[in-house]
């Protein structure tokens, strides 16, 4: 049996920036996270911005849903722990709307 990708889309070069910069974008988050002592409601001002700049670059993406939504999940799990109104921005952006009515179209 073949192996089963995670999302049936091609990977185009414009994907794979796209998936670039999102994986940039992560990485700052959890340089982030590593400074953090412990869980707060509003986390920092940088953690907070990060998190905006995450959502932006995955909203405005064309990448599609499914990819989006493990992009969050990966965002969730890192910032979670430290920001809760950084966990509330990222779980209000899922595309699970849009996934459940439109299937995940590349």
């Amino acid at each position: 049996m073949p192996a089963v990708s995670a999302s049936a889309c091609k990977l185009t070069a414009v994907t794979r920036r796209q998936l670039a910069k999102a994986q940039h974008d992560l990485a700052a988050l959890r340089r982030l996270a590593k400074k953090q002592s412990g869980y707060t409601e509003l986390g920092t001002t940088a953690m907070q911005n990060a998190t905006g700049r995450y959502l932006d670059d995955l909203t405005t993406s064309k990448l599609d849903n499914f990819r989006v939504n493990r992009l969050i999940d990966l965002g969730v799990s890192t910032t979670s722990p430290y920001c809760g109104q950084c966990f509330q921005m990222l779980e209000a952006n899922r595309p699970i709307p849009t996934m459940k009515l439109n299937g995940t179209h590349c």
